[in-house]
């Protein structure tokens, strides 16, 4: 509502809504101007308008799913829920309402160890990650409804054909999607605020708000700060979804532990510990070291920069060399 009265304000706030003459709302009109006023990136009001709309979709479509009977009936479920919820509000405001949608999603490419660092900060950061989401399932314990939604996944799982298939479903596929959407469309909006901390914070509220389960939007709120600071600095998407994929890919790796598993790897042993409940968990001391360096790797990302890209007319054998070497080399000339 309060939104519904700042747009009408705005609108009755223009001389040329104000005084033109009356005339019927057409589609047609309507989508020509939207489109010949396009601005180069979004706005922050399109990155809020995307968030909920994400938000409002997700919770409605929810409500109307039925529990997945089979592998195949949730994966058909789960892929049509991100690309028509997620990914595709977000494509089609940047194809509509920016001029340069590519850019607006952050697709630009990265260099090769900005990749691996997102990797490998994912992999350091994941125990204190799942550290946040053992004390917010103590403060808050789950419901009867929350374990009856896990019974119904763990024989899903069950029923999956293997564990690539089951990475590919609750891994890749979110990384994609929610990061086009959330990394993507909607900080690049809210970074039009200029200020980047409450772009990545009011991102992360909607990135959280998008998953409707209490406990999980808390730890996906940190998760996403962590994806927005790197989406920042590094100016690309590319890290960003592959540090979600790795986030996720240890969580799923990490539930499906057996005794025999560990007993086949020396290292498994030294990183987990069994558990009262049947399960695994970080040991103190490595999860501990591997907290410290990926703090250490967060410094880091902190004080990259990423180097300007040469124009189409400055590629040469000379352009890939540093900055330096380029610069004495224009001294002689």
């Amino acid at each position: 509502c309060w939104l519904a009265i700042r747009w009408v304000v705005v609108q009755f706030s223009r001389e040329s809504v104000i005084f033109r003459p009356s005339e019927r709302f057409s589609v047609n009109v309507w989508l020509k101007q939207v489109m010949r006023e396009r601005t180069e990136l979004p706005l922050a009001g399109h990155a809020v308008l995307c968030g909920v709309i994400i938000v409002v979709v997700k919770f409605f479509v929810g409500l109307g799913a039925v529990p997945p009977e089979s592998w195949l009936h949730f994966t058909k479920q789960t892929l049509i829920v991100l690309v028509a919820t997620v990914a595709m509000p977000a494509v089609l405001m940047a194809m509509f309402l920016t001029r340069n949608p590519l850019k607006s999603l952050k697709l630009a490419s990265c260099r090769i160890p900005v990749a691996c660092a997102a990797v490998l900060a994912a992999i350091l950061l994941h125990p204190a990650m799942t550290w946040l989401t053992n004390l917010v399932l103590a403060i808050y314990p789950p419901s009867g409804d929350l374990a009856g939604i896990q019974q119904i996944m763990n024989d899903v799982l069950a029923d999956a054909p293997g564990f690539w298939a089951i990475l590919g479903v609750l891994a890749v596929a979110p990384a994609l999607a929610e990061e086009l959407a959330f990394r993507g469309f909607i900080l690049s909006g809210l970074q039009s605020l200029r200020s980047n901390i409450k772009a990545v914070i009011i991102s992360s509220i909607l990135f959280g708000a998008a998953h409707t389960i209490l406990q999980q939007s808390i730890v996906t709120f940190f998760v996403g700060c962590v994806l927005g600071f790197i989406a920042v600095q590094t100016k690309s998407l590319i890290p960003c979804m592959l540090y979600h994929l790795t986030h996720n890919g240890l969580s799923i790796s990490m539930a499906m532990l057996d005794q025999h598993i560990m007993s086949d790897y020396p290292l498994l042993k030294f990183l987990f510990r069994p558990t009262e409940s049947a399960g695994f968990e970080y040991s103190v001391i490595p999860a501990g070291l591997m907290t410290i360096a990926g703090l250490a790797l967060i410094g880091w990302f902190w004080k990259y920069r990423e180097p300007p890209r040469p124009q189409p007319w400055e590629f040469s054998p000379w352009s890939r060399l540093p900055w330096h070497v380029r610069r004495w080399r224009s001294k002689l000339k």
